[in-house]
């Protein structure tokens, strides 16, 4: 169940971030095995005077799984940061994407019926 959340500057259309959204998705899914059905992905819009550098932030949180390897995160990084160069015309050394484990005990759902 990753859980990631993304900061970008306004303008974008329903669409490109739909396709974003999708690419996220698509990317964790051939990374570590997560289900596109089960990644929440937020896209956070922020005004121009609200950003200091302006470059999309991607902040990507799991569950600590093995699959999950330093290997896999710069896979992932990597598609993303290749990405939102193009989606958002930042350069790449600029967009940030950063990763954060729990534990499974610290992860709550209601299981289905």
């Amino acid at each position: 169940m990753p859980l990631v959340n993304v900061c970008i500057s306004k303008g974008k259309t329903k669409e490109e971030k739909r396709d974003l959204m999708d690419f996220i998705g698509t990317s964790l899914n051939k990374a570590v095995g997560a289900s596109i059905s089960s990644v929440y992905v937020f896209i956070k819009e922020m005004d121009a005077e609200n950003i200091a550098i302006d470059a999309p932030v991607v902040e990507i949180s799991w569950i600590t799984s093995p699959q999950r390897s330093l290997e896999a995160k710069k896979q992932i990084a990597e598609e993303l940061i290749e990405k939102l160069e193009t989606f958002s015309g930042a350069e790449a050394n600029r967009i940030v994407v950063t990763f954060t484990e729990m534990n499974a005990e610290n992860v709550i759902t209601r299981k289905k019926a």
